[in-house]
C-alpha cells in the first residue's frame, strides 16, 4: 500500500509502537536544500545534521529559532514518538482518564510537530508532522477517553493519505503559556527526580526535548506586556532557556551520569532569572 518507506516508517510510529526502532535510521542528506547554516558534525563515517529552523521570508535569521539553540531532527522526532505513547497511555482506561493531561499531552506534541515542519530535512516524516499537528490539536479538545482515541484513530486513518501541503500556523493555537509553564514544571521535576536520585522517571532525553521545544513555543508566543523592554527581556529569557536545554541535552547525549548533568543543570539559570524579572510583577 505504502509505496514511500519513509512513509511507512511514519505510520509504525503511530501505530505500532512496538516497531519503533525501525524509526531510529537518521535522516538522509539532502545537500541540496541544507543551508549553509545548519550545523554538522561528523559521526561514524556518516553526516549528521543538526536541526535546522529555515528563516521565514521576511524575517531577521536572528530571530529564527536555530539561533537559539538548536536539536537534530532524530531526537525531536524520538520525543514525537515518546509524547504519541503518553497520550496513547492516558486514553486506554476510560475510568483513570484526565482530560487535563490529555490537553496537555496533546498540545505537547502539536508543538514538537511544528517545529518538526519548519526544519529543513526534505523526507516523508518531515512533510508528515503537519498532520500530526493538526491531529494533536484535535485531540486537545477531547473530554472524554472515547473522544480522544477517536481523534487518535483519525490521526492514525492520515497517514493512509498523500501527505498534507504544509500550512501556516499560528503557534497560539498550539499551545498557551499557561500549559506550557504546568508542562515545564512537571518536566523538570521528573528531570531533577533522575539527577539527584539516578533514577529516570520516563524517556530523561524525550523530556528534555520537551523543555527545549517549549523553549521554542515560548519565543512564538507572549504574554500581555507594557513596553518594548519588557518583550526584550521575554525574548531574551526564552531564548537563554532554549540555549540553556539544548546545552543540557547535547551534555546527556555524552553522559550518563547523573552527577555530572546535575552539574550542569544547576549551572544554568534562565528560569530563576526569568521568574526573578516577571513574577514580582504580579
Amino acid at each position: 500500500m505504502f509505496k514511500n518507506a519513509g512513509l511507512v516508517a511514519i505510520a509504525v510510529l503511530i501505530a505500532a509502537p512496538l516497531l519503533v526502532p525501525v524509526l531510529a535510521q537518521g535522516p538522509k542528506s539532502s545537500n541540496s536544500t541544507q543551508k549553509k547554516k545548519s550545523g554538522t558534525k561528523e559521526k561514524s563515517g556518516t553526516t549528521e545534521k543538526k536541526a535546522d529552523f529555515p528563516t521565514k521570508k521576511g524575517q531577521n535569521e536572528e530571530d529564527s529559532p536555530s539561533s537559539a539553540g538548536m536539536l537534530e531532527f532524530d531526537s525531536i522526532f524520538g520525543a514525537t514518538r515518546t509524547q504519541l505513547s503518553l497520550i496513547e497511555e492516558n486514553v486506554s482506561d476510560a475510568k483513570k482518564f484526565s482530560p487535563k493531561v490529555n490537553t496537555r499531552n496533546a498540545r505537547v506534541l502539536a508543538v514538537l510537530a511544528q517545529i518538526l515542519s519548519e526544519y529543513t530535512e526534505d523526507s516523508p516524516r518531515q512533510k508528515m508532522s503537519p498532520t500530526v499537528r493538526d491531529g494533536a490539536l484535535k485531540i486537545a479538545k477531547a473530554k472524554t477517553a472515547g473522544e480522544a482515541k477517536k481523534e487518535l484513530e483519525a490521526l492514525k486513518k492520515a497517514f493512509m493519505s498523500p501527505p498534507m501541503p504544509k500550512a501556516d500556523v499560528s503557534w497560539e493555537t498550539l499551545i498557551d503559556i499557561p500549559t506550557a509553564m504546568e508542562e515545564i514544571k512537571i518536566q523538570q521535576e521528573k528531570y531533577g527526580k533522575y539527577i539527584s536520585t539516578g533514577k529516570p522517571d520516563g524517556d530523561v532525553h524525550a523530556q528534555l526535548v520537551v523543555l527545549w521545544s517549549l523553549g521554542v513555543a515560548l519565543q512564538k508566543i507572549q504574554p500581555k506586556l507594557k513596553d518594548e523592554a519588557e518583550r526584550k527581556a521575554w525574548d531574551e529569557y526564552s531564548k537563554r532557556f532554549t540555549n540553556d536545554f539544548a546545552f543540557i541535552h547535547s551534555a546527556s547525549l555524552r553522559s550518563s551520569n547523573p552527577e555530572a548533568l546535575k552539574q550542569v543543570w544547576n549551572s544554568t539559570d534562565s528560569c530563576t532569572a526569568c521568574h526573578d524579572r516577571f513574577r514580582k510583577k504580579k
